[in-house]
């Protein structure tokens, strides 16, 4: 068990006393040699990762999502879904912190402050994503001439429609967004902002 873990880094301070003892006392510590794979995807993992020194790349399709240093956690995403769905490789010697997954599921359930930390984490990721995927989705578009470009007709749906309406919409008319008429104010909503309502924020359907 490590002797010393610094509980004045976010989002550690915002457990309360006990909870940092059984932190504490479930800690174990992982060395990883320069170019060794952490987690892979597929796997499922059975700790958060708190790097202590060195550098660990994420990538997912072949796609560089994010780099983690001293002080840095992953992959609390994969803990709560189950499974990896990037590649944590150690850019260079590194060592971590290892919190156990049992133990890391029983503090963001029973500690609200601390698991909006890693809600908001998420949130940034599928923000991240969906820009990436929007930028390869524009790509081919800007080298198209207008002449040939096809457009949908506009789907509208009312502000105060139930969510599950607008993705069976969606998904009857192979759409990825829907135009909303709230008051005569149109505004857009797209699969994207649907999905990060539904599973991030949790929003009632």
């Amino acid at each position: 068990m490590p002797e010393f873990f610094n509980f004045a880094t976010p989002p550690f301070d915002r457990l309360t006393t006990r909870e940092q003892e059984k932190f504490g006392s479930a800690l174990d510590i992982g060395y990883y040699a320069k170019g060794e794979v952490i987690l892979a995807p597929g796997i499922a993992p059975k700790h958060l990762y708190i790097l202590i020194k060195g550098l660990v790349h994420e990538d997912r399709d072949e796609e560089t999502v994010s780099f983690y240093a001293a002080q840095d956690s992953f992959d609390a995403q994969a803990i709560t879904s189950g499974i990896s769905n990037s590649r944590f490789t150690a850019e260079e010697e590194s060592i971590a912190y290892l919190l156990p997954q049992k133990l890391f599921l029983e503090l963001i359930n029973g500690n609200a402050s601390f698991a909006a930390f890693f809600s908001q984490k998420l949130n940034d990721k599928v923000v991240a994503q969906n820009a990436r995927i929007n930028r390869a989705a524009v790509a081919p578009l800007m080298a198209t001439p207008i002449g040939r470009a096809y457009l949908h007709p506009p789907l509208f749906i009312d502000a105060e429609a139930p969510m599950t309406l607008a993705a069976e919409l969606m998904k009857e008319k192979k759409a990825t967004s829907l135009l909303v008429d709230h008051k005569g104010t149109i505004g857009l909503l797209n699969s994207a902002r649907l999905r990060d309502a539904a599973l991030v924020r949790r929003l009632p359907i």
